[in-house]
C-alpha cells in the first residue's frame, strides 16, 4: 500500500472529478435503491385494495408514491378516499400506469447519474494514465546507458503500457466500484432493516463467508497476476530482441530454433493465464451461489413471516429486489 501513496498526488490534482463522481454515485444509488420501495408500495396497495372489494364504497389509504403522483399529475381519481364498484377498474389501471412511469423514470435518472459517474471518475483515470506515462517516459530519458544495458527493452515497454494500464484500473474502476459498493450497501441495508430487522439478519449471514472467500481468492489472483505480468514482460523482450536481430538470425539460419523458443514461451504464458482463469472459474460461481442462498433464505423465511402476518408481500418483493 505504501507504493500506492505516490498516486495520491494525482487524486488531488483531479479532485473535482473525484468529488463529482462520488456525488453522482450517491444520487444514482438513491434513485436505484428506491425502485424496490416503489414496487413494495404498489404491491401492498393493490393487494389491500383487492382484499377490500367485499363491500362498497371502499375506503382507500394512498401510499406515498400515489400521493406524490397526484401532486405531480393532478389526477382527480386520487382526490377521493372512497370508491364505488365502477371506479375500481379505473383506479387499478391508473395505479399500474403510474408505477410503470415512475419505475422507468427512476431507472432513466439512475442511469443518467451512472453515466455522469463514469464520465467523471473513468475520465479522471484516463487523464492520470496519460500523466503517468509521461512521468515514466521522462524518467526513462534521465537514466544512463548502463541502466539500458542491464534491462531489456521489452520489459521497459511492458511497464509503460501494461503496468500503467493496471494502475489505471485501480485509479478508475476500482475507486468507482468501491465508492459504489459502500454507498449502495449502506442504503440497501438501511431499507432492509427498516422493513424487517429479523429477515435482514438471516439474509446477511452469507456476507462474512463471502468476505473470507474474497480475501483468500483475491490474494491468489494477485499472485497469479504478478506471475503473468512477469511472463508477459519476458515474452515482449524476447520478441523485441528477435525482431531487432532478425538479420543475424537469418544469416546463421536460427529462425527455426527461435520459433521453437517462441512457441515454448507462448505455451508457458498460456498455461499461467489458464491458472488464473481456473481461479476465476471457481470464484465467480461460488459468489453467485452464496447470493442465491441469500435470496432463497429471504423467500423462505419471508414467506413464513407473511403467513404469520408480520410481513407483507410487498415487503418481501422489495427485499428480493
Amino acid at each position: 500500500m505504501k507504493s500506492l501513496a505516490y498516486l495520491n498526488q494525482f487524486f488531488w490534482k483531479y479532485k473535482y472529478h473525484l468529488v463529482l463522481g462520488a456525488v453522482f454515485i450517491t444520487l444514482s444509488n438513491l434513485f436505484s435503491v428506491y425502485k424496490p420501495i416503489l414496487v413494495k408500495q404498489a404491491i401492498d396497495f393493490l393487494i389491500t385494495t383487492s382484499e377490500g372489494i367485499q363491500s362498497f364504497p371502499i375506503k382507500i389509504h394512498l401510499p406515498p408514491v400515489f400521493t406524490w403522483a397526484h401532486n405531480w399529475f393532478d389526477l382527480t381519481i386520487f382526490n377521493r378516499t372512497e370508491f364505488e364498484k365502477e371506479d375500481i377498474s379505473q383506479l387499478m389501471f391508473t395505479s399500474g400506469i403510474i408505477v410503470v412511469i415512475l419505475y422507468i423514470a427512476l431507472s432513466i435518472i439512475s442511469g443518467l447519474f451512472l453515466f455522469l459517474t463514469r464520465q467523471s471518475i473513468i475520465v479522471m483515470s484516463r487523464l492520470i494514465e496519460f500523466d503517468l506515462k509521461n512521468v515514466v517516459f521522462a524518467q526513462y530519458q534521465e537514466l544512463n546507458l548502463s541502466f539500458y544495458k542491464r534491462n531489456n527493452t521489452g520489459d521497459m515497454m511492458n511497464r509503460i503500457s501494461e503496468d500503467v494500464s493496471k494502475v489505471r484500473m485501480y485509479l478508475g474502476p476500482a475507486v468507482m466500484y468501491s465508492i459504489n459498493l459502500f454507498i449502495r450497501s449502506a442504503l440497501a441495508i438501511y431499507f432492509m432493516v427498516s422493513i424487517s430487522p429479523r429477515l435482514s439478519m438471516f439474509v446477511l449471514i452469507p456476507l462474512p463467508i463471502m468476505s473470507v472467500i474474497i480475501f483468500f481468492v483475491g490474494k491468489r489472483i494477485n499472485r497469479l497476476s504478478e506471475i503473468i505480468q512477469r511472463q508477459q514482460s519476458h515474452l515482449t523482450s524476447f520478441v523485441q530482441e528477435s525482431i531487432a536481430g532478425i538479420r543475424i538470425l537469418k544469416s546463421y539460419n536460427r529462425t527455426t530454433q527461435f520459433k521453437t523458443f517462441f512457441n515454448a514461451e507462448i505455451q508457458d504464458y498460456l498455461t499461467k493465464n489458464l491458472s488464473l482463469v481456473k481461479v476465476n472459474a471457481f470464484f465467480i460461481p461460488t459468489i453467485v451461489l452464496l447470493i442465491g442462498t441469500s435470496t432463497i433464505t429471504a423467500i423462505y423465511i419471508g414467506s413464513k413471516m407473511i403467513i404469520g402476518g408480520s410481513l407483507t408481500p410487498g415487503d418481501l418483493t422489495a427485499f428480493v429486489i
